[in-house]
């Protein structure tokens, strides 16, 4: 054998008319280059693994510079501790059952490589690449993934508490990762894309996420009980029957998510897109949504006692059975062409605002003011209706107010030019209506 160092036996075989060309052997610390004599064939074995680099694997060793690669080297059950893989090609590698406790795989290849119940606590792998590697009920407490590149990476049963998941994926994308029955406790993901994620059953208390997202992720069945999660898509994800009570989705988009039967009770949901989303049977309860966006979403049968709803938008959603008993908020709702019949919300009736408006203009111009009607909706919201006032004394009062629903709709029902006439008084603000500019009536 030629370009060759280590040992190498030559075993006999039947005669064969070629030459064994260049085999890379997986895990040896350099290529080896075997042939046959073409008078003598043999087949060449080389041993599978340099053996100064084999040697120097043990607790504390620093294999960084010294072992270029690993690759295939069987390693499981071993003591690792604090051994320091920076740079190292270990493709293929099996370190299930490992000991591999303050170790560190910074910018190392871990490709393939079995980490299957290993102790990993404290274990650095900023920058590395675990594609397709498997770390399938191993403790991984306190680890740092700050940019590893991930894809079809598998944390199944992994306990993984306070764990640093910055800018997972190479650059922030990573697809297909499996978190199923994993415990992410105390632990941080942000700056992260990871598409098609896998949380079945996972344990995400006290998780915090930032500027993250997972489309068409499978959270079904998990637990976000003190999550944080700021500004971040779960869009059309599945958290069938998961537990998101008390979870903080500030600002977060559910778009086209499904939500079936999910509970979501003393959540904050504030500034949430659930547009279109599938929430039948949800528990709400309690939960905050005020300036939520609903439009379009299934919400048959879901609870809102006691939930604040204020300036939220219900537009063309399924409300059917829906039940709002003591939803804070309920008049500040756009409830605009909903679908079926909820609980606790007056049905629409139509409102004589129009006729008694206009009476009061041809009866008295000089004073009148906007007051809310309790009992009138616009499109299942609260009706503002020009009222004749009787008191001189009550005139020149100041105030300010809002119409609802804030759509042009209502300038069909209450016209935008007769309430400008109507408010007569100094500085009253005429109300707010999108696209409309606000005024201030002036007495004649």
């Amino acid at each position: 054998a030629r370009h060759y160092s280590g040992a190498v036996r030559c075993v006999r075989t039947s005669p064969r008319r070629r030459d064994v060309k260049q085999a890379a052997l997986a895990a040896a610390n350099m290529k080896v280059y075997c042939f046959t004599k073409k008078t003598k064939p043999v087949a060449i074995e080389v041993a599978s693994t340099e053996p100064p680099c084999i040697d120097l694997v043990q607790p504390g060793a620093t294999l960084a510079g010294v072992c270029s690669h690993l690759r295939n080297v069987d390693l499981s059950h071993k003591d690792l501790s604090h051994v320091i893989f920076n740079g190292v090609d270990l493709r293929g590698a099996r370190l299930a059952h490992a000991i591999l406790a303050g170790a560190s795989f910074q910018l190392a290849d871990v490709r393939n490589v079995q980490f299957d119940h290993a102790t990993m606590t404290d274990t650095n792998f900023q920058y590395s690449d675990i594609r397709r590697a498997s770390f399938r009920g191993a403790t991984l407490d306190r680890t740092d993934f700050t940019s590893a590149a991930i894809d079809f990476t598998d944390f199944t049963d992994a306990h993984m508490h306070n764990v640093i998941m910055t800018n997972f994926g190479d650059g922030g994308n990573a697809g297909y990762t499996t978190f199923d029955g994993a415990d992410l406790t105390g632990s941080q993901i942000t700056d992260s894309s990871l598409p098609g994620v896998s949380f079945r059953g996972a344990i995400l208390k006290d998780l915090a996420v930032e500027d993250s997202y997972f489309s068409d992720g499978d959270f079904t069945g998990a637990v976000f009980k003190g999550i944080r999660f700021r500004d971040g898509s779960v869009e059309h994800a599945n958290f069938e029957n998961a537990d998101l009570g008390e979870g903080n989705f500030e600002a977060c988009v559910f778009e086209e998510a499904n939500l079936r039967g999910a509970n979501l009770r003393r959540a904050i949901l504030t500034e949430t897109n659930m547009q279109n989303a599938n929430c039948y049977g949800a528990a709400f309860d309690g939960s905050s949504l005020n300036l939520a966006d609903l439009r379009g979403a299934d919400l048959r049968s879901a609870t809102f006692q006691e939930t604040k709803i204020v300036d939220s938008t219900f537009g063309g959603a399924n409300v059917d059975q829906a039940d709002f008993t003591n939803a804070i908020g309920l008049l500040k709702a756009n409830f605009y062409e909903v679908k079926g019949m909820p609980i606790g919300v007056e049905p629409c009736v139509e409102t004589e605002c129009t006729a008694e408006f206009h009476a009061n203009i041809r009866t008295d111009p000089a004073c009148a003011t906007l007051k809310p009607e309790e009992n009138l909706r616009i499109g299942c919201s609260a009706a503002y209706c020009c009222k004749r006032i009787t008191d001189p004394a009550q005139c020149g009062n100041s105030f300010e107010t809002d119409v609802y629903p804030p759509t042009r709709s209502l300038v069909s029902i209450c016209e935008w030019d007769a309430i400008k006439k109507c408010l007569s008084g100094p500085h009253l603000m005429c109300p707010k209506v999108t696209g409309v500019a606000e005024y201030t009536a002036t007495v004649p």
